[in-house]
């Protein structure tokens, strides 16, 4: 019996011999909506799936809007190596074929992208038809020259839809003010914990939809020029965020951070009651007027020093977070981690105008 249904909704044959879920989500709205993805993914693990029998196939074929999606957090899933999680056929047919070089060469950087929630075959498969760099998919339908011109008008304001809806892969190479490329990752073993750091938290306060998010980058300026992020801190919620921001401040190595944060947010009664703590009495921080010009001003200033090789991040456990912002900003829903990224700097400028890395213990 072949039966269709709209996805989420209730299966009531068992078992299914053969589950295919096609395009569950409507728009890159609802693609990025974290609401409509743990809809979709308990829908999936509850629903669906327990549905299937032993030896049934279950087929997901949907555009790509977000390395969260439901194909994104099956990939997550395979990076894990538990050998009891399926590890799935993944057929990747972008319009465009790529380059060599943006496929991972080790096994390392396979498994890397997996756990994004991106899939590139290994730079020895290649391209699944083997086209040659640019080829188009299906030439006698959407001609070489259609494509080339679809591509440089989407990407001249979205490189992110182009990536996403043509390539099937929701992250730009290239378009915005980071490249992949720019972005040097280090290991923790390279940090010298003795440099100044300093961390701008960027507070939402409800604000505007792309500042939802409340994020804490800790950053230094290293006497080779280089600046050096680590540890970032993203929470919606501010009052869970403030309680891990706590946790992060009394860490050891962070005791000699200056923790930034602008007027408006530091006069706020959230703030104001949680710098009461008599636990912060030793923590150093500055509260600053907003800084000029626009974000995308700010973040310009960072682009250029990483693109001259002196942006470096730390990796851990959620360092991928700062790469994806980085590299889809300004075109992505979210924002914050790259004014937190951006910030860091600001203050750096601000405390070497007073010829001194230390802050006013408040």
């Amino acid at each position: 019996m072949i039966r269709h249904q709209e996805v989420t909704g209730g299966l009531q044959l068992h078992p299914l011999d053969l589950l295919i879920v096609d395009d569950p989500t409507a728009d890159i709205d609802e693609g990025r909506s974290e609401i409509h993805q743990k809809k979709l993914e308990n829908w999936f693990d509850s629903v669906a799936i327990p549905r299937l029998s032993e030896w049934g196939a279950c087929i997901i074929d949907h555009t790509r809007w977000d390395p969260n999606d439901l194909i994104g957090q099956i990939l997550k899933r395979m990076a894990t190596g538990d050998p009891n999680i399926d590890q799935w056929k993944v057929i990747y047919l972008p319009v465009m074929a790529l380059e060599e070089d943006k496929y991972p060469e080790t096994e390392e950087e396979f498994k890397n992208n997996l756990s994004q929630g991106f899939y590139l075959p290994m730079r020895s498969e290649g391209d699944a038809l083997k086209r040659k760099p640019g080829q188009v998919l299906w030439p006698w339908r959407y001609s070489q020259a259609y494509i080339e011109k679809t591509k440089a008008t989407i990407e001249a304001k979205s490189p992110y839809t182009f990536a996403s809806v043509y390539q099937q892969l929701p992250r730009p190479f290239t378009g915005g003010l980071f490249d992949e490329v720019d972005i040097k990752l280090i290991e923790e073993a390279e940090v010298d914990w003795t440099w100044n750091w300093v961390c701008y938290i960027d507070v939402a306060l409800g604000r505007n939809k792309r500042s939802d998010f409340n994020s804490a980058l800790i950053e230094a300026l290293t006497p080779a020029g280089d600046i050096v992020a680590r540890d970032l801190l993203r929470v919606r919620e501010l009052k869970e965020f403030l309680k891990q921001l706590k946790v992060k401040m009394l860490f050891e190595r962070n005791k000699k951070v200056i923790w930034g944060l602008e007027d408006v947010a530091f006069q706020s009664l959230a703030f104001q009651n949680f710098w009461n703590d008599p636990k912060l009495a030793n923590v150093k921080m500055m509260n600053f007027a907003v800084p000029e010009g626009s974000k995308v001003d700010r973040a310009t200033n960072l682009s250029l020093r990483a693109k001259e090789g002196h942006f470096k991040l730390v990796k851990g456990t959620n360092h991928h977070e700062v790469v994806r912002q980085l590299m889809e900003f300004p075109f992505a829903a979210h924002d914050d981690i790259v004014d937190s990224a951006s910030g860091g700097p600001f203050m750096i400028a601000e405390l070497t105008k007073t010829k001194h890395l230390e802050a006013k213990i408040l």
